[in-house]
């Protein structure tokens, strides 16, 4: 009592001890605290209480008020044991989830044990003025008082559910969470009833309205109902009771049947975002897996790609997360957010914007699977082997379900227990071959450009270069591959001696087709001769018996005549057959030469053949050496290609370098490479060419002179995307234009990084939301107004639209577009 007997003041006006407070009294204190000449002057018998008995008032207050918080935690308590005892029943299914799940209930309930037990052994302490102001907050009269409501963490609590139900999302498909999931849903909604300061709080028969008015005819009332059409979408709208009185045919529904409808629409959308997103998700994973295998050959390039992947999929968790930030209740948003809520709710298709946005970042993120696609292409194109290893990764589920089916029918009609490895070994067999034919291919397409360099004299200018060591790197690597083509050329003519023997077949075997036929019709002619010679004795019968029967010498004349012509034209026959057995002959003989002919060649082609064989097994012992020093080579060509820059040729090479220099002073790494990737004047000066050119690339540098002489440039990390047709942020503040002719720098200003470039299919090269440099699509319109997005203050510009050009308009000269490889 000594501690309130201290804080017990005078009245300020009597400077009389204070006997009573006047707990509806101003909060001036010299009119709450009362003495006994304040009681005579006004005295209430309702509102003013004795000092003792307003103490122990409070006294009861704070004990009910400890009651209840304890209460609530206690509640808070109950249910998340309820929580933890639902979890403890499917424990063993996610062991390494629930054990999480666990910790975190541990904690917390250790939390609230502990804020219960702090709260029984605290002793509450009287604060005067604050205590006496609440209990005048409360105070009903006649000693009769609302206990204050004490407020609960609500978020820290919802912050736990939800971190809960995030955790449980990726296992939703599972029946044993149909029970928790309930749980939590009737948790929060007993929080939703009891904690009324979390919504809108509405009258009991009152009719919910909205917190804005009726501007419909300055109506000004409140706004109780929705009309929506679907057909017309723009003419929904918000109605009051005279908006319904006046156009009382239309369907109107209510700001609870609203609400229900917004629900059940984020819901939707809720669902339609996770399922997109964890088919992303599944895909970038499969992406990265697939990488990694070839991440200890091509350690540092294939590590950029992964980390693009990376940031891939965390703007894709970012872009989940965000959408769950979406106010759910229809009573917490302001009146543009409702009017766009029933613009969404009266459209037929109410997905379509989600839709569309999500077939954008479908075309984003196939231009970023095709810009993958092309740089592991790059990387492997000397390794053959790592490339078929990716496209039978590609066609892994045909294949394995067609090899599957395959090897199912065999094992059907076969007993045999090894078919299975054998059809394994054939089919890698098949790639085998499939390698072979490549690497002859490409040994032929190599061989070509070697030869087209040698037309052009590059090859004897990369062998005299002014540096000795490239170009000693350049012949050993030339020596190499002269050896590698030597060994190739072997494989090659091999083939083709098979290729060769097989013609020679193919002619052999219509040779003896020929010789075949010969030897019928010779068959065929001796049969005849012999027909010929018995009728020739015969008739020679007939003769000698015609001289012995006939007596008239005429007729036998006559009859001998006949038979002569008939001898004589049997003889003409006969020297016709033997002029065709005479020709016959000479087949035959040219047959046989052919044959012997066919016979050497073929012994000769075998003879090559087996050759062949022994040198092919020879070179078999050498493919494992000739495979280390290619990939040796590979690697001294990539550190080759790595210590090549190739500086733009408008820029000169003093301020060249101050150019590298700002670029590896905001990038914070170093230029290993620069490729010329757009020539205007070789390529084209319009934004098609540029645009195919560096369309899905980042890091590019580009370098401008215009007709009037000025040269200028610009540099930017950010990523190229031609159908994006938006800004694209700077977050590394590596941006800046320059100018060579005034030999000035423009650095992003900080405020202005999101609108570092504009990336737009239908223009040319632009950065900065003012248009700082904009290049038209036929590369001579644009315009540049420097200094909305890029920092020129630090020079004195006359005029900021000429400055850069020269004139109002870019009217470009030239054009090159470098893209920068930074380590």
């Amino acid at each position: 009592m000594s501690s309130i007997e201290n804080g017990i003041k005078s009245c300020a006006t009597h400077q009389l001890e204070i006997l009573a407070i006047d707990l509806k009294a101003p909060k001036e204190k010299k009119e709450k605290f009362l003495c006994v000449k304040c009681l005579i002057q006004r005295i209430d018998g309702n509102y003013i209480v004795l000092l003792n008995e307003g103490l122990e008032m409070i006294k009861e207050m704070k004990n009910k008020c400890k009651q209840q918080s304890m209460d609530n935690t206690q509640k808070t308590l109950n249910n998340i044991k309820s929580l933890q005892s639902s979890v403890l029943e499917i424990n063993k299914l996610f062991s390494d989830v629930f054990g999480k799940l666990q910790n975190n209930f541990d904690e917390n309930i250790n939390q609230n044990q502990q804020e219960i037990e702090c709260k029984e052994k605290t002793t509450e302490e009287l604060d005067f003025d604050e205590d006496f102001e609440t209990l005048s907050n409360n105070y009903k009269g006649n000693f009769d008082y609302e206990t204050p409501k004490q407020k609960v963490d609500i978020e820290s609590f919802k912050s736990l559910m939800d971190s809960i139900q995030g955790q449980l999302s990726w296992m939703a498909n599972a029946e044993q969470f149909s029970q928790i999931f309930e749980s939590i849903k009737s948790i929060k909604s007993q929080y939703q009833i009891e904690q009324p300061v979390l919504k809108k709080e509405v009258e009991k028969h009152k009719t919910l309205s909205l917190s804005q008015t009726c501007k419909q005819n300055d109506h000004g009332l409140e706004i109780i109902m929705i009309y929506l059409n679907e057909n017309e979408p723009d003419k929904s709208g918000l109605a009051c009771s005279r908006c319904i009185q006046q156009f009382p045919k239309r369907e109107y529904i209510t700001l609870e049947d609203s609400n229900i409808k917004w629900k059940e629409f984020n819901r939707q959308q809720n669902q339609m975002i996770t399922k997109y997103n964890n088919n992303r998700f599944a895909k970038f994973n499969s992406a990265i897996k697939s990488i990694q295998q070839l991440k200890e050959i091509y350690n540092q390039t294939l590590s950029d790609i992964i980390l693009q992947l990376e940031r891939k999929r965390v703007l894709n968790k970012d872009m989940q997360q965000a959408n769950q930030n979406i106010v759910e209740e229809i009573y917490d948003l302001n009146e543009q957010e409702i009017i766009r809520v029933v613009e969404i709710l009266s459209q037929i298709d109410k997905h379509q914007k989600l839709k569309k946005e999500q077939e954008e970042q479908d075309q984003i993120d196939s231009i970023f699977y095709q810009n993958l696609k092309q740089n592991l292409e790059n990387l492997i194109q000397y390794d053959v082997l790592t490339k078929h290893n990716l496209l039978r990764i590609q066609n892994s589920n045909y294949l394995k379900q067609k090899n599957e089916e395959e090897i199912i029918q065999v094992k059907e009609n076969c007993h045999t227990p090894d078919i299975n490895f054998f059809i394994k070994k054939f089919e890698l067999q098949d790639e085998y071959i499939s390698i072979l034919d490549d690497a002859f291919n490409f040994s032929k397409m190599l061989q070509q450009e070697v030869d087209d360099l040698q037309q052009k004299g590059t090859l004897s200018q990369l062998f005299n270069s002014e540096q000795e060591t490239q170009s000693q790197i350049i012949q050993k690597q030339y020596e190499t591959f002269q050896q590698n083509q030597n060994r190739m050329k072997t494989f090659i003519m091999a083939e083709e001696n098979l290729k060769q023997l097989s013609t020679l077949q193919d002619e052999l075997n219509q040779n003896k087709q020929q010789q075949l036929t010969v030897q019928t019709q010779l068959d065929e002619s001796n049969q005849k001769i012999e027909t010929l010679n018995a009728n020739i004795e015969q008739l020679n019968q007939e003769i000698l018996k015609f001289q012995q029967e006939v007596s008239n010498k005429d007729e036998a004349n006559k009859q001998i005549e006949t038979l002569n012509a008939q001898i004589e034209q049997l003889k003409l026959e006969i020297t016709q057959s033997q002029q065709i057995q005479s020709k016959l002959d000479e087949q035959i003989k040219t047959v046989e030469t052919l044959n012997a002919e066919i016979t050497s060649l073929k012994q000769q082609i075998t003879k090559n053949q087996q050759d062949a064989d022994g040198k092919l097994k020879a070179k078999d012992q050498e493919i494992n050496t000739s495979k280390q020093q290619f990939n040796q080579i590979q690697q001294e060509h990539n550190q080759l290609k790595q210590n090549l820059i190739e500086k733009p040729k408008l820029l000169s090479e003093q301020y060249c370098n101050e150019v590298w220099k700002q670029i590896e002073e905001k990038t914070k790494k170093k230029i290993k490479m620069s490729i010329l990737i757009y020539q205007g004047t070789k390529d084209g000066m319009n934004h098609t060419t540029s645009w195919s050119k560096i369309n899905g690339k980042q890091n590019l540098l580009f370098v401008f002179k215009s007709k009037s002489g000025n040269i200028f440039g610009a540099y930017s990390p950010c990523q190229w995307l031609q159908n994006k047709n938006s800004y694209v942020q700077d977050d590394t503040l590596s941006s800046f234009l320059f100018t060579q002719t005034h030999n000035q720098f423009y650095p992003l200003i900080e405020a202005n990084k999101a609108n570092a470039i504009y990336s737009h299919s239908s223009y040319g090269p632009t950065f900065g939301s003012n248009h700082d440099l904009y290049i038209g699509t036929d590369f001579q319109s644009g315009s540049s107004n420097i200094g909305g997005t890029y920092k020129v203050d630090q020079y004195n510009i006359a005029d900021k639209t000429i400055h850069l050009y020269g004139q109002a308009t870019p009217n470009l000269e030239e054009c090159e577009i470098f893209e920068l490889i930074l380590k």
